[in-house]
């Protein structure tokens, strides 16, 4: 996946299937999201256009711009400075 998100064209040269690795990515993120949504909507018992406004979507970029991506940690400082200052 990695290979391919750099560079295409050296991923397809390697022999990397760049269109089944997209594909499958795609569909995994997919997987994952509808999961999450799912397990929200029964921890939260009932679902409204409220729960998903513009600000979560800002949060959740906010939090790989503020920690940084290049890391495992980037996002999780990100996430620890966004809260903070919200809960401040």
């Amino acid at each position: 996946m990695r290979m391919v998100g750099e560079d295409e064209g050296a991923a397809a040269v390697a022999g990397v299937r760049v269109h089944r690795v997209t594909v499958t990515t795609l569909a995994a993120s997919g997987a994952l999201a509808g999961l999450g949504g799912a397990l929200f909507a029964h921890y939260a018992t009932y679902v409204e256009p409220g729960h998903a406004d513009v600000m979560l979507g800002v949060h959740s970029l906010a939090y790989g711009l503020i920690g940084g991506l290049g890391t495992p940690l980037g996002p999780i400082l990100g996430v620890a400075l966004d809260v903070g200052l919200l809960e401040s």
